[in-house]
């Protein structure tokens, strides 16, 4: 695949970058996700994330594969969060590149759907990276065999779903909030993760005697949420849930949701946790909740972030990204082959403690266990423009601090 513009310079730098091996000592892992379009700054950090671990595991001799120590090369393909361009990115990995292993797509639930049956066709293993859409787990529970080889490195939208509920039901158990109408409404990109987020919370409520007033898909890249905001706002629903990969949208619906004026509790998903939407968001994001929120980045690899590649902020995309290589690489380690059955009991025995937690695969559902004991959701709220984790009580920084239009 031809890429074009900062992508290809991104590839060239990352490969410059990476220690050279000889080839027949090295084992090739492809990463597929967007290092262009609206999602590319996560794409670009997981991209990078990965290759530091990779080249972490080189420096201590590689991984044993056959009883030989091989060394990581990462090959890294724009999807450009197009589901049929990562096909293509992914079939060239694994049919010109040979490639053992693919990490992919590292965002879009969309492209990871696409891509998942490529697995099976080439007996080669997938392990997905942020996607959260339950219809990969249900292909997967479906048909095993089928999809013995494909791997959820995240949670799943459910544990979106259940933190969102779980800590509207907290507030409601402390007296923290009191609904009006029990009503909630959504604002989601037009993904399978917005739309899955949406389905699955909604239910969620209704299941509590919610009601669902409004649920609005918009585009990746969208600034104007004007349209939507106002008919939500007359609606006047007591949570509004948004989900988004992209700091911008985030931005742009925080700043308007805050200059109409809105009764709900804004409930958000992802995009807080991004860097830079504290810096542009300004005092609108005050009383914010979202999930989920995570730990600092650990200062040697925010360090080693800084010297690679001159950034000043290191996004938590970075320690995501390192933790899903160490992940695959010791799934390959506990396989010792690259036969497809070995590879699978591989990822079955991955017990990982990484920066975001404990990684354990649930032997049905080949997903991530999430929860306090393994990779844990934790909600969080903006509190004087800084990032406060606030429930799970157990596992917060601080306190829910009702705003009066929240109350």
């Amino acid at each position: 695949m031809r890429l074009l513009g900062t992508a290809a310079i991104l590839l060239v730098a990352m490969a410059a970058m990476s220690p050279r091996v000889n080839a027949e000592d090295t084992l090739k892992i492809g990463v597929v996700g967007p290092l262009s379009g609206p999602a590319a700054a996560s794409g670009i950090a997981l991209s990078r994330g990965m290759t530091i671990a990779a080249d972490e595991v080189n420096a201590k001799g590689g991984v044993k594969i056959d009883g030989v120590m091989r060394k990581i090369q990462v090959l890294t393909e724009d999807s450009e969060s197009k589901p049929a361009v990562g096909v293509s990115a992914t079939e060239k990995l694994i049919t010109r590149d040979h490639v053992a292993l693919i990490i992919g797509d590292t965002t879009h639930s969309s492209v990871a759907l696409a891509m998942m049956d490529l697995a099976p066709q080439y007996n080669v293993p997938i392990l997905t990276g942020l996607p959260t859409a339950n219809e990969i787990t249900t292909r997967t529970v479906a048909d095993p065999e089928t999809y013995k080889l494909v791997w959820k490195g995240n949670y799943g939208t459910s544990a979106y779903t259940q933190a969102i509920s779980g800590f509207v039901g907290y507030l409601l158990d402390q007296k923290k909030m009191e609904p009006k109408n029990k009503t909630i409404a959504f604002i989601c990109e037009d993904t399978d993760y917005g739309r899955t987020l949406i389905d699955m919370t909604q239910e969620a409520f209704k299941a509590k005697g919610w009601t669902t007033v409004a649920a609005e898909t918009v585009q990746l890249g969208q600034s104007d949420f004007y349209p939507q905001l106002t008919k939500i706002k007359r609606l006047n629903p007591d949570v509004l849930v948004t989900g988004f990969t992209n700091v911008p949208m985030g931005v742009a619906l925080t700043k308007q949701y805050a200059e109409i004026g809105f009764s709900s509790l804004h409930f958000g998903t992802y995009y807080e946790e991004l860097p830079g939407f504290l810096d542009q968001v300004g005092s609108a994001a005050e009383g914010e909740v979202w999930v989920p929120t995570y730990n600092p980045v650990p200062e040697a690899l925010a360090a080693e972030v800084k010297k690679r590649f001159n950034v000043t902020t290191v996004a938590f995309d970075y320690a995501s990204g390192h933790d899903l290589m160490n992940v695959a690489l010791q799934a390959l380690d506990k396989a010792g082959t690259l036969k497809p059955d070995d590879l699978a009991r591989g990822f079955a025995a991955v017990d990982y403690v990484g920066i975001k937690g404990r990684y354990v695969f649930d032997p049905k559902t080949h997903v991530v266990k999430d929860g306090p004991d393994f990779v844990p959701m934790v909600t969080g709220q903006i509190q004087d423009n800084k990032r406060v984790s606030i429930w799970p009580e157990n596992r917060g920084l601080g306190r829910f601090k009702a705003l009066p239009s929240a109350k």
